[in-house]
C-alpha cells in the first residue's frame, strides 16, 4: 500500500476529510524515522513542493491530526514539541530524561496494565497510544546523586 493510501485510510478512519494539507503533513510524518518539530515538517513540505506552506497551516493541520489521534504530540519541555505518526498496530511510549534528553522506549505491555488499573480504579478510559514519562536516565540519576 502506498504512503498516500496509508495516510488517506487513516484520515478517513478518523472521520476526517482528506485534504492536500493533511495528506502532505501525514506523509511527512509517516516517512520520518523519528519525531519531527512543526518547523521540520514545514521544511520538508517546502522542499517537496513549489507551493509555499505556512507554519500556521502546518500547526493547524498537526493540531487537527493530534485531536483525532492520527498523530502524536510530545512536549519535551522547554518549548520543544515534536510530532509523530501514530501506528495503530504498534503503539510506543517514551521515557525522556530531563537532564540529557535521552529517550528510551517503554514496552506497551507495561502501559496496558496501567490502562486496566486506571479503568478499574477511576472508571476513566485513558488514551495511551502515545505517552511520555519524564524523569532521569540512569547516568543522569547517578550523576545527580554524586553531587
Amino acid at each position: 500500500m502506498s504512503c498516500t493510501a496509508v495516510v488517506e485510510r487513516r484520515l478517513r478512519a478518523a472521520g476526517l476529510r482528506v485534504t492536500v494539507q493533511r495528506l502532505a503533513v501525514g506523509e511527512a510524518l509517516l516517512h520520518a524515522a523519528d519525531h519531527r518539530t512543526a518547523e521540520e515538517v514545514q521544511a520538508r513540505l517546502q522542499a517537496e513542493s513549489a507551493q509555499p506552506v505556512s507554519l500556521a497551516t502546518v500547526y493547524r493541520t498537526l493540531h487537527t491530526l493530534v485531536e483525532h489521534r492520527v498523530v502524536g504530540h510530545l512536549d519535551r519541555g522547554r518549548g520543544s514539541a515534536v510530532y509523530e505518526w501514530l501506528d495503530e498496530q504498534h503503539p510506543h511510549h517514551h521515557a525522556l530524561c530531563v537532564d540529557c534528553g535521552a529517550e528510551v522506549e517503554i514496552a506497551p505491555r507495561l502501559l496496558e496494565r496501567l490502562e486496566r488499573a486506571v479503568k478499574a480504579e477511576s472508571r476513566f478510559t485513558p488514551f495511551l497510544d502515545h505517552l511520555a514519562i519524564i524523569g532521569r536516565c540512569a547516568a543522569c540519576e547517578a550523576a545527580a546523586r554524586s553531587q
